[in-house]
């Protein structure tokens, strides 16, 4: 709700003042035209990682289904 507020104030505004909508117009084709790719740097430190450690770009919708288990004593 507050996402098509915000987008029902920018319509009004840029209805009403042309130097806006066209500041407006200017900054939503910049955003269009990086959205669509982009480099991207993953790194992982800080010790030991006890799971999954995925590396990318734009997931959504992800679910891990784990076991924790323990690590195996040095007496084993």
């Amino acid at each position: 709700m507050r996402a098509q507020a915000l987008a029902t104030a920018l319509g009004v505004r840029a209805a009403l003042d042309g130097e806006f909508r066209g500041q407006l117009e200017e900054w939503w084709q910049r955003a269009q035209a990086g959205s669509g790719g982009g480099n991207v740097h993953n790194s992982v430190s800080g010790g030991a990682q006890n799971g999954p450690v995925l590396q990318g770009r734009d997931f959504s919708a992800l679910t891990f289904n784990m076991t924790r288990t323990t690590p195996p004593s040095d007496r084993d």
